[in-house]
């Protein structure tokens, strides 16, 4: 996952001097429970889950392997044991809702044996997969927060969905404030197409939905403004596209920014690529 503030923890995280569990979870610290400064996250955050609450489940953890931070916002922390623990404060509820919908398209083209609704406490909507290997996944989004709890394929839990989606909803109540506002704007492409009278093709890509759109018989001038979620750092840019095949002419705009223009006298042919 990935956004304007991103923790991926894997594994737990620290532990417990109390004791609680299942859905109660363990006691707060003293101070209370880490929460974003200024809408960043750092390694406090490692805390949101401690080893009591897996315990509760049966599914005992190791100590931190390693702890890194990447762009934008980001912090992981592992263990040898494959476990993870995610959280993504996105700048809107309509960024957090497509990358969301983008996990899910990501997980059956991963070849998840399954991908499903699911029920965690607190969430507008959530999700478990099993992927590779057997392991579990989790994970859900309350506004512009998103959670996800990985579990190994060894876990010795007895019920291994029950602990996925009590551990999400722990973080979700730990984190009473996260993602409840927007702090800034989703992001945004328009396509226009000019001319008049009608296109008899017109191709362009949903950025939105990430899939190429034909529409025929289209009336000029026509314009589509759709969302997107900018790739992570690894990932390569975000593509737009557009052919309107009749058009006199086309044009991409980016977050309020000409990006591509067609060549007067040429096909209404318009593409670009856009990183973080």
């Amino acid at each position: 996952m990935r956004g304007t503030a991103m923790v991926v923890i894997m594994g737990s995280l620290l532990l417990a001097a109390c004791g609680g569990g299942g859905a109660q979870g363990a006691a707060p610290p003293a101070g209370g429970w880490p929460q974003p400064r200024g809408g960043k996250v750092d390694g406090r955050m490692c805390g949101l889950l401690r080893e009591d609450d897996y315990a509760a489940y049966g599914h005992p953890l190791g100590a931190i392997a390693a702890r890194s931070t990447f762009a934008p916002n980001g912090l992981t922390c592992s263990t040898r044991a494959s476990d993870a623990f995610t959280v993504e404060i996105e700048p809107t509820a309509e960024t957090a809702r497509l990358i969301v919908a983008r996990q899910v398209r990501l997980a059956r083209l991963r070849g998840a044996r399954s991908v499903a609704r699911a029920a965690v406490p607190g969430a507008d909507e959530s999700w478990t997969s099993t992927e590779g290997l057997g392991k579990r996944r989790v994970f859900a989004r309350r506004g512009a927060l998103i959670v996800g709890i990985d579990l190994s394929p060894r876990s010795p839990a007895k019920d291994p969905w029950a602990a996925l989606t009590g551990l999400a909803g722990l973080v979700l109540r730990r984190l009473p404030d996260a993602g409840r506002t927007d702090t800034g704007t989703t992001r945004t492409v328009t396509y226009t197409a000019g001319g008049t009278g009608r296109a008899p093709r017109l191709r362009y890509y949903d950025t939105a939905d990430e899939r190429p759109v034909t529409l025929r018989n289209v009336r000029l001038p026509w314009t589509e403004r759709l969302p997107f979620v900018p790739p992570l750092g690894f990932q390569p840019p975000a593509s737009f596209d557009l052919l309107a095949v009749g058009a006199a002419g086309c044009a991409i705009v980016a977050d309020g920014r000409e990006v591509a223009r067609s060549v007067p006298g040429g096909p209404a042919s318009c593409r670009a690529r856009i990183g973080r």
